[in-house]
Parts: C-alpha cells; sequence; structure tokens
C-alpha cells in the first residue's frame, strides 16, 4: 500500500468509529427518553432519536459504499480527497450531520415535553 492508501485506510477506520459513537448515542437517547412518565406517558420525542438512528445507519452503510478502504479517499491517480468513492464519503457525512440535526430536535422537544409534564404533576397536585 502506498502512504496516501495507509492515509485513507486510516481515515476511513476513524470516520467509521465516528459514525458507530452516534448511532450507540442515538440509542442511549432512544432509551432515555422513550421511558414512560410517572403519569404512563411516553414522549414523542423520543421519535426523532429513532429517526436520528436511522440516518447514522445510512451513514456507516456508505462506508461499505465506499469500500475498499484504503481506496475510499484516494482516485486511481493517487490523488487524495478526490474520487467517486470520496463522494460516497461526503454522502455519508451529510447524513451525519443530518441525524445530529435531528437528534438536537430530538433533545429540544424531548426537553419541552418533561417540562410540560412537570408543569402538569405540580397543577394537578
Amino acid at each position: 500500500m502506498t502512504d496516501r492508501q495507509i492515509i485513507s485506510a486510516v481515515l476511513m477506520f476513524a470516520l467509521f468509529n465516528l459514525f458507530a459513537i452516534c448511532e450507540a448515542g442515538a440509542l442511549a437517547a432512544f432509551y432515555i427518553s422513550s421511558r414512560p412518565a410517572r403519569g404512563g406517558r411516553v414522549r414523542t420525542g423520543s421519535l426523532f432519536h429513532i429517526g436520528a438512528g436511522l440516518l447514522f445507519f445510512v451513514s456507516i452503510v456508505s462506508t461499505v459504499w465506499a469500500a475498499p478502504a484504503e481506496k475510499s479517499f484516494v482516485d486511481a491517480n493517487g490523488t487524495i480527497f478526490a474520487g467517486d468513492r470520496f463522494i460516497k464519503v461526503i454522502v455519508g457525512l451529510v447524513f451525519m450531520v443530518a441525524g445530529l440535526a435531528t437528534m438536537l430536535v430530538g433533545a429540544v422537544v424531548t426537553a419541552g415535553q418533561k417540562r410540560e409534564a412537570a408543569r402538569q404533576s405540580l397543577v394537578s397536585g
């Protein structure tokens, strides 16, 4: 392997791990936010976390689309950050950013629902 292919393989390994960490975060956020409150109500903001998990899964699949890892960031001429496979990596990054935005929306919606449930609890006594 050339030095650029080694760099490409290391970058793809790091990117795959980043996608996997985001997926684990989305599943953990879903688990935490989907537990029913004392009144038995489930916060619907947790659905955003599932949507984010699906977007992160597409990001993970994009690493397969760009395989093999040593050629993902390198084109046929050896130019780094170029080629058809690199475009597939960019698509994965776009899905990751969309997943992060969905996670943020889910956190905001869940927090609002939690505040509303707390207010209702105080009102009803």
